[in-house]
């Protein structure tokens, strides 16, 4: 049976990958974190990271006001983001996806270690169960079995808190680049430019019906879906007035520009040029 340090021990453990993933995520460590203690015991590595929020940001913003960047070199469009000049809003929506992708990154961390603790609790009363069972039965083999269920337990725990961080860092990035495509359309058109959103091919039926019509993307205000949050919203809801995407952990669908003056669907669901040809 685990004893009060190593109980502790493992809540370490907790919080100093929660500060990994943040200071990964933000640049910025979190109170209470030792950065160059994970350094040391490797968690991380020497070099100072930039956000990687920011420039999920940045580079949405950039490919919104030129598509073709995304097909650019690594090193080219890490030197645009070096090099690209932000306005005091931008600067604000990046100081505000830092702080919220930190926030998500400590609840779901806070979370994560009070189920461990409810784990190792569940794990104390079956082995008080046991030991009863023992001096009635003199039955040791049970005893085994229950530290056994108390390993597997554990072992599923972790392989959950290694799902969590992959949603994380998948969803808070995607969460970012979306937030810069759309600003970057703003900056260009206006927010009251026309918009669609391009679920992913194996999107979800959620997805289907909150960006699709019949197969063809649903056509929307720019300013309408970047003021509704999908947070805390019935299904209902997000397939009737969706915010901007995601909708869910994992969410792959994209915001794009759409003109309805110059442009329309085709049969395929596909936006083509009006006119002849």
């Amino acid at each position: 049976m685990l004893n009060k340090a190593q109980v502790e021990e493992i809540s370490k453990i907790i919080r100093e990958h929660i500060g990994a993933a943040i200071y990964t995520l933000t640049a910025s460590a979190p109170s209470g974190v030792d950065i160059q203690h994970l350094r040391d015991i490797g968690i991380i590595d020497a070099t100072v990271p930039t956000s990687a929020i920011a420039d999920a940001y940045l580079f949405g913003v950039l490919t919104a006001l030129t598509p073709a960047i995304a097909s650019a070199p690594l090193s080219t469009i890490k030197d645009l983001l070096r090099k690209l000049p932000l306005s005091s809003f931008e600067k604000t929506s990046i100081k505000w996806l830092n702080e919220s992708a930190a926030l998500y990154c400590q609840g779901l961390g806070n979370r994560i270690d009070a189920t461990t603790m409810r784990i190792m609790h569940d794990a104390e009363k079956a082995l008080a169960m046991t030991t009863s069972i023992r001096e009635t039965m003199a039955n040791a083999a049970a005893e085994r079995k229950t530290l056994g269920e108390m390993v597997t337990l554990l072992r599923r725990a972790t392989g959950d808190v290694q799902r969590d961080w992959h949603r994380i860092v998948n969803t808070e990035l995607h969460a970012a680049r979306t937030q810069g495509v759309a600003h970057g359309i703003e900056k260009q058109f206006g927010a009251d430019a026309s918009v669609i959103v391009r679920p992913h091919p194996d999107c979800c039926d959620l997805c289907r019906a909150a960006y699709l019509h019949g197969g063809v993307p649903k056509v929307f205000k720019l300013a309408d879906l970047a003021a509704r949050n999908n947070v805390g919203r019935t299904t209902a809801e997000l397939r009737t007035a969706p915010g901007l995407p995601g909708l869910h952990p994992f969410c792959a669908c994209e915001v794009s520009y759409f003109n309805p003056e110059i442009h329309k669907f085709n049969d395929q669901g596909q936006i083509v040029f009006k006119g002849k040809g």
